[in-house]
């Protein structure tokens, strides 16, 4: 215990808690340090393969599209993840300080009619509105903030 801090317990929480924060460089090697911590706090809190896999695909797409679109060629800048388990409900929040950009009116892509129509890029938000149950953006100041929802 800190000197002066209060030597009485913390209230029980009512629910059952779990909170990661952890702060990423907008560089695609920190991709690979995103998947691991997201993989290490699934298997903390018990969620199956199958919601490990969506959450670290929304939060890959997420983080990804920061990286190369938030910040100025050269900009560096820090990307907060936070996960939080409350029960049976993750929340995952992704903020920057880059560029404003609104995910939500991202329009969705053509639905391609051939193999050779499908593009190489260009289906990451539809990839998170598809995964994550529901999707939340604001803009608080200078920060993007984009909220992901997932129910175990």
């Amino acid at each position: 215990m800190r000197p002066g801090w209060p030597q009485r317990p913390l209230p029980a929480l009512s629910a059952n808690v779990s909170v990661e924060t952890r702060r990423f460089a907008n560089d695609v090697a920190e991709l690979r340090r995103l998947s691991e911590r997201i993989r290490a706090y699934s298997g903390e809190v018990g969620l199956d393969e199958d919601l490990t896999y969506h959450v670290d695909l929304c939060l890959d797409e997420a983080v990804s599209n920061i990286i190369r679109y938030s910040y100025e060629n050269g900009l560096r800048g820090t990307i907060t993840v936070s996960l939080e388990m409350v029960n049976d409900r993750l929340r995952a929040v992704v903020a920057d300080a880059g560029r404003e950009f609104n995910p939500l009116q991202h329009p969705a892509p053509a639905v391609p009619t051939t193999l050779e129509d499908v593009p190489v890029r260009g289906f990451g938000i539809h990839l998170m509105r598809s995964f994550a149950d529901t999707l939340e953006y604001r803009r608080n100041g200078d920060r993007n903030i984009l909220t992901l929802h997932f129910h175990r």
